[in-house]
């Protein structure tokens, strides 16, 4: 039980920092679209919200594919990106993603053993 509970917890911070950490991305690369910024902050908690209830299904393709969709729907529409080219800068952030995804199912798996 308090296992599940730290791998949950755990889950859920890394999903919250890597959707920051991609929206500080965005922010940067492509500049934000003229939107209020509770826009930006109600669109990030609901991105993490979505990422969450996705990794609940302990599906890894399902998570990865729901990812690199979610990656190139915010940035088109929430900022000044054009998908021509933003999918180029996507897949990188989604390889790291992905990387970071399995350094984290290791981990949690040595830690149960």
């Amino acid at each position: 039980m308090t296992t599940e509970l730290v791998s949950f917890l755990s889950k859920c911070f890394n999903t919250a920092v890597v959707n920051v950490i991609y929206f500080l991305f965005c922010k940067n690369v492509y500049g934000a679209k003229d939107y209020k910024k509770i826009v930006f902050v109600l669109a990030c908690i609901a991105s993490t919200c979505l990422t969450i209830l996705v990794n609940r299904a302990n599906n890894p393709y399902m998570n990865i594919i729901c990812t690199y969709a979610a990656l190139n729907v915010i940035s088109v529409l929430l900022f000044n990106a054009k998908f021509k080219t933003a999918w180029l800068y996507n897949t990188l952030l989604w390889f790291l993603s992905a990387f970071c995804d399995t350094i984290t199912v290791i981990a949690w798996s040595a830690v149960r053993g």
